[in-house]
């Protein structure tokens, strides 16, 4: 069965207040903010596989099919009426990804789609608004601002994308586990990577401080930044 913005969310997210708001982040990689039902989704990086393709470089399109089959999962699931990508929708220049992620979006015709641009949304405009999304350098939810690359010197809370944030967490015998997470320092939360082929920074060594929301299957848990 499908839940939808006005129904109960599922238990395997978690609730964040942030920016004297409150968000739904889903082991999924996606945020949502129930009141303005909107889902927020950070570096897909669509076409990358294709780009590599074309590029000799042997990359399996399984990973971008199920990049596509999880974001129309999503979408059926929750009914959002609005969905913004924070940057790097797409990887390149255009391919046969770009025409799968075309045809995913006219399938769910009452959602505006919004596009806060990135360093890898290197297409012309007209092919976005072919597409049905809008372009834009900034979104806002509230007073909360929604960038691609985070924001510097500023007194707003932000939500991001680009970095692709991570975290390793160290056990007994020289053991360790590496997994994406939500990172949020200060006024400031980097969202995961959506693609699969992205990778993650590990940011218990890039910043002190902060807390992660690390993604492990279909569980989400906290672990704070010393």
């Amino acid at each position: 069965m499908s839940v939808s913005f006005p129904h109960t969310l599922p238990v395997h997210g978690t609730e964040i207040y942030f920016g004297n708001d409150y968000f739904y982040a889903l082991p999924e990689k996606v945020l949502l903010h129930v009141p303005t039902k909107t889902m927020l989704v950070a570096d897909c990086h669509f076409g990358k596989a294709s780009h590599f393709r074309n590029n000799h470089i042997p990359i399996p399109h399984a990973a971008a099919i199920k990049d596509f089959q999880n974001l129309h999962h999503l979408m059926e699931t929750f009914v959002p009426e609005r969905c913004v990508f924070l940057g790097d929708l797409f990887h390149s220049a255009s391919n046969a990804e770009w025409l799968w992620l075309h045809e995913l979006l006219k399938m769910h015709p009452n959602c505006t789609f919004i596009l806060v641009e990135g360093n890898h949304d290197i297409l012309p405009v007209s092919h976005y608004q072919n597409a049905g999304i809008q372009v834009v350098e900034f979104w806002e939810i509230g007073s909360i601002i929604l960038t691609h690359h985070p924001m510097e010197k500023t007194d707003s809370f932000n939500i991001c994308g680009h970095i692709h944030p991570g975290f390793t967490i160290s056990g007994k015998g020289r053991q360790h586990i590496s997994m994406p997470c939500f990172f949020i320092h200060e006024k400031t939360l980097i969202m995961p990577s959506f693609g699969a082929l992205t990778g993650f920074v590990n940011m218990g060594k890039r910043v002190r401080g902060g807390k992660a929301l690390c993604l492990s299957g279909n569980q989400i848990f906290e672990v704070v930044n010393p």
